[in-house]
This record gives C-alpha cells, sequence and structure tokens, in this order.
C-alpha cells in the first residue's frame, strides 16, 4: 500500500516538475516572440487551410466523378 501510495507522490511531482518546466520555456522572451508571431498569422494560416480544403475536395469529387472519367476515357480514344 505504502509503495502506491509512494508512486503516486512520485507521479504528482514528476506532473508539477514538467508543469513547472513548460511555464519556464513560457516566461522566455523569444517564446513570447514566437508565440506573438503565430497568433498575429492564425488569420492568414486558416484562410490557407480553407483554401487547401477547398482545393481537396475539388481534386475529391473530380477523381470519384465516374461521368468525368467515361467522358475523359471518350475523349482519348
Amino acid at each position: 500500500m505504502s509503495e502506491t501510495i509512494t508512486q503516486s507522490q512520485t507521479e504528482q511531482l514528476n506532473a508539477r516538475q514538467k508543469q513547472l518546466d513548460v511555464l519556464d520555456q513560457l516566461l522566455k522572451p523569444e517564446v513570447q516572440e514566437s508565440l506573438n508571431t503565430l497568433v498575429e498569422q492564425l488569420p492568414q494560416l486558416t484562410e490557407l487551410v480553407n483554401i487547401l480544403t477547398k482545393s481537396y475536395d475539388f481534386a475529391q469529387s473530380v477523381a470519384t466523378d465516374d461521368v468525368l472519367k467515361n467522358d475523359t476515357v471518350s475523349a482519348i480514344s
């Protein structure tokens, strides 16, 4: 029983240390600058993802369109 409690306490201490490590990293000026840059670029990233999604949907619809496939094969033959 005491092993379980000790192991649990050790895991809690490790988790706490990891949280403190993350906080220490977040306090660094270069990390804050990078995060600010990322936040500033989010609207452009969102727009890019939307465009890529539309392009993927179009390519997927073209690739699975049986009528287009048949017409293309007929035009080539």
